[in-house]
């Protein structure tokens, strides 16, 4: 693309919702039997974001069985449909003209800094306070066999300091 319109590839290419959206379409109708390629990324796209949704949904529909077990726990299917309308209902403003802009502010917003700190709050969470012997003798009760000390020190100690350097 940068050669057929003779300017840098640091003028081309971008980061964010626009490589996935503009540019890999723009490169694939470059291709030789563009319109199959074409297909094929987009059903790409379709299924991963289904699969980054299954993960969600379940856990979302498990806390809510289990947070109201008595009453919720023969009814699954209809907590389901209602998370499925709830998502989709609060998904109606990203498909409207500033839906981009609601993409973008997300983007920029939740979906950086946010992760790194629940996946720092989960290692501080299950290492010091559930505390890492237990959490060892949780997973030898389940697998059969005691987690390595490497990752008892690895989880407790290096990886919140890993997640909170500068990137």
């Amino acid at each position: 693309m940068a050669h057929r319109a003779q300017i840098p590839i640091s003028e081309v290419m971008s980061s964010g919702s626009g490589l996935g959206f503009i540019i890999y379409p723009e490169a694939i109708a470059q291709l030789p039997v563009s319109q199959m390629w074409a297909v094929l990324f987009f059903i790409m796209m379709l299924t991963m974001g289904m699969d980054s949704l299954f993960g969600t949904m379940e856990t979302m529909i498990a806390a809510i069985i289990e947070a109201c077990q008595t009453y919720l726990q023969h009814r699954r299917m209809y907590v389901t449909a209602g998370v499925c309308l709830l998502s989709f209902g609060m998904s109606i403003p990203y498909a409207t003209e500033g839906g981009v802009y609601l993409f973008q502010l997300l983007d920029w917003y939740a979906s950086s800094f946010n992760l790194l700190l629940i996946g720092c709050l989960e290692c501080v969470a299950i290492n010091w306070i559930y505390g890492s012997e237990r959490f060892s003798d949780d997973v030898e009760m389940m697998m059969g066999r005691r987690s390595p000390w490497l990752l008892k020190v690895m989880s407790s100690y290096f990886t919140p300091v890993i997640l909170f350097v500068p990137y």
